[in-house]
């Protein structure tokens, strides 16, 4: 029986850019919704972080994952974001 973990992660990477295109507005509703409130935002499943430059640098973003490998490209994302 495959793990949970390794499900998620698989399916995470075979996932089309387009799925994630359709989801865009549902992402940034949930960003200002957050942003409304500000200060330690948990983003739970943040996966790569493909999210994480929506917020503004004023807010400290705490991002869980199952998935190790998404976590890793979230924590890419952060390095390279200026």
């Amino acid at each position: 029986m495959v793990s949970l973990r390794k499900a998620y992660g698989a399916l995470g990477s075979r996932l089309r850019p387009g799925l994630w295109r359709s989801v865009r507005s549902r992402r940034q509703a949930a960003i200002a919704a957050a942003e409304e409130i500000g200060g330690r935002i948990l983003e739970v499943g943040v996966g790569t972080g493909i999210s994480l430059p929506g917020y503004s640098s004023q807010n400290r973003i705490i991002g869980i994952d199952l998935s190790e490998a998404m976590l890793r490209k979230a924590q890419r994302r952060v390095a390279a974001y200026p």
